[in-house]
């Protein structure tokens, strides 16, 4: 089964059956989400989805200082290349 988003592209889907087996998940009738048979009520859920935010936006950041220190060290790669290139054209002139 797949279903199609808003750009046209096609997404699998597993139905519903699976889906509860796989992760374990399944609603209930008073709009709370059972895991493993135990029912959690609202603020549970909403406290584990401001604590999932806060791991997401921890590793955001370290992932965008990590993208910095590589790009500072590929602009000094790149200057290095740069310097090798000019010393051996100049010690292949001599």
């Amino acid at each position: 089964m797949r279903k199609s988003d808003r750009n046209g592209l096609t997404i699998p889907s597993l139905p519903k059956s699976i889906s509860e087996d796989i992760f374990g998940l399944s609603a209930s009738k008073e709009g709370t989400i059972g895991y493993d048979n135990t029912l959690y009520s609202g603020p549970m859920i909403e406290k584990n989805i401001l604590e999932a935010k806060d791991r997401i936006s921890a590793q955001f950041m370290t992932l965008t200082r990590e993208e910095e220190n590589l790009k500072e060290t590929y602009t000094k790669l790149e200057t290095e290349k740069v310097t090798y290139i000019q010393e051996a054209k100049r010690l292949y002139e001599e």
